[in-house]
């Protein structure tokens, strides 16, 4: 449990951290701007979904410093016209799995709790699963536990498949994803 609170933490942390470097149009090559689309594609569903609706969004892209040389990570900063992030999405350069996505806007200030049960975390964690095209990636995922944590208002619900693991945590008042993290994130860091 502690365990799972560090990583937690320290993903929160990544999160805030704005200064990335930008990937430079004059010194790439044809093959990163090729995985730059196909990243900046793959990552605009995903902002679209945990970022506030109609938010105008702006998706900037960048190789997650020190990590070029062993494992390749790409960042995906997701901020609407003011600059004031909303979402963070991070890729494994090298297998295109997703390894981590989440917002920081937030969801929701009431105080009435629409995921009551743990079958209604689940089912939105499920759903979830969907948006972010994990569904499909390591085939049929099977939704191990949900738990609640009273004291913040989320759900935290484990989901694993035949090739993959994820923890979603969920905002317990609205339903909506407040970050993701796969197993990759961890193996996926140099």
């Amino acid at each position: 449990m502690k365990k799972g609170m560090i990583v937690a933490g320290i993903f929160l942390l990544v999160l805030c951290m704005r200064h990335t470097f930008l990937v430079s149009p004059l010194k790439s090559s044809q093959s990163q701007d090729a995985t730059v689309r196909r990243i900046l594609d793959r990552s605009e569903p995903i902002c679209d979904a945990l970022a506030p609706a109609g938010a105008s969004l702006e998706l900037a892209v960048a190789l997650v410093p020190g990590t070029a040389s062993i494992r390749p990570v790409w960042n995906v900063q997701c901020s609407d016209r003011y600059g004031q992030d909303l979402v963070n999405v991070r890729w494994n350069g090298d297998t295109g799995q997703l390894l981590s996505a989440g917002t920081q806007y937030p969801l929701s200030r009431g105080t009435r709790i629409h995921l009551t049960t743990g079958l209604q975390a689940k089912a939105a964690a499920r759903s979830w699963l969907k948006t972010l095209r994990l569904m499909g990636a390591a085939g049929g995922w099977r939704i191990a536990c949900a738990q609640y944590l009273p004291a913040k208002w989320i759900w935290t619900v484990k989901c694993v498949s035949a090739g993959q693991k994820a923890r979603l945590s969920l905002d317990a008042r609205s339903g909506g994803l407040l970050y993701v993290l796969t197993d990759g994130y961890t193996s996926a860091r140099p």
